[in-house]
């Protein structure tokens, strides 16, 4: 029985890392992290999500002293032979590190055995991959489906963690350029930092149409807000692995989101009327055609996610595990014994 150490602490307020535990304890062991089961525990892999999530929280001493820590840690993975293995759920940091917590980072990765991408864009460059798609999100939710309510009004909705890297400000500004009194702007979500929420008021320049909702959405909210607008826009400038996207459609709302050999992917996969792309700038033009083409289509059930199904992920990131072990075994032991 693989025994896996993931880096989150606990299922956390993302449902990816909830499910995908649940999935590797049925056919494993699954430990959330914590200090002592890092450096004096038994397990078999250490699966990192988010690297940078286990030493850049807490104050100045904290951090030094996770530092210090995370250092020790590898060094223990180094002489036990324990497999890294990291999922690449972005293309790189949406944040700035100070230079101590990037040569952290860069040390991590240095040490990485083996990298789990959710689509195959960019896997070919390391030398031991595994490409495992995201899952769907629609029996965690338990969300019964609703076709939307022909208001009159189409609502647009950017929702979850409001943060600068999500390009939010592009969105806000692009609603501005365009004159449809029936269209409808909701921005809802905790921002980080606090300040990037009056920054976005102040943007919006008091158009009556554009409501701004600051606070943390649990899931259940969540989904209602997902649920009760026409089409939810995700302005990132270069989007390549969306989790928000897949609650998205998992609560059967369909998406705008920029065009990319990744979200071209995802719009063969489920279809153009559920992930509309756009080239370029988002524009005023671009939100009133994306809100035409909602407008006219006929949103009966969900879509097609059955490519996304939990249990095939489990066993994909089992078999993952295995053969990141099978890379620091010696080359007696993956021979098994002589007869």
């Amino acid at each position: 029985m693989t025994r896996v150490l993931l880096s989150v602490h606990h299922p956390s307020r993302n449902p990816y890392i909830g499910q995908l535990a649940d999935e590797i304890d049925a056919l494993g062991q699954v430990y959330y992290f914590s200090w002592a089961r890092a450096l004096f525990g038994r397990f078999d892999v250490f699966h990192v999500h988010w690297a940078e999530s286990l030493y850049t929280s807490g104050g100045r001493a904290s951090r030094f002293l996770k530092r210090l820590l995370v250092r020790a840690f590898l060094l223990r993975l180094r002489i036990l032979r324990r497999p890294v293995v990291t999922t690449m759920h972005n293309r790189g940091l949406h944040d700035d590190l100070a230079p101590a917590d990037l040569r952290i980072y860069d040390l991590l990765q240095r040490s990485v055995t083996l990298r789990i991408f959710m689509n195959p864009d960019g896997s070919e460059q390391w030398p031991l991959t595994a490409v495992i798609p995201h899952g769907d999100y629609r029996v965690h939710l338990g969300f019964p489906y609703s076709p939307p309510v022909d208001s009159g009004t189409t609502v647009l909705l950017q929702c979850g963690q409001l943060r600068p890297y999500k390009n939010i400000s592009e969105l806000v500004t692009a609603f501005g350029e365009t004159d449809d009194e029936h269209l409808r702007l909701l921005i809802a979500g905790s921002a980080r930092p606090k300040s990037y929420a009056a920054e976005l008021q102040e943007l919006a320049q008091g158009d009556p149409r554009i409501a701004i909702e600051e606070g943390f959405l649990d899931e259940p909210v969540l989904a209602e807000t997902i649920a009760s607008s026409d089409l939810v826009v995700l302005p990132y400038p270069d989007p390549y692995n969306s989790g928000a996207l897949f609650m998205v459609l998992s609560v059967g709302r369909p998406v705008l989101i920029r065009s990319t050999p990744e979200t071209r992917r995802l719009a063969a996969e489920f279809g153009e009327e559920w992930v509309l792309t756009f080239e370029g700038g988002l524009t005023g033009s671009t939100l009133e055609e994306a809100a035409r083409s909602v407008r006219g289509h006929t949103y009966s059930t969900w879509p097609d996610m059955s490519g996304r199904a939990w249990p095939e992920i489990g066993r994909a990131h089992m078999a993952a595990y295995e053969k990141a072990l099978n890379r620091l075994r010696p080359a007696r032991a993956r021979r098994g014994p002589a007869s």
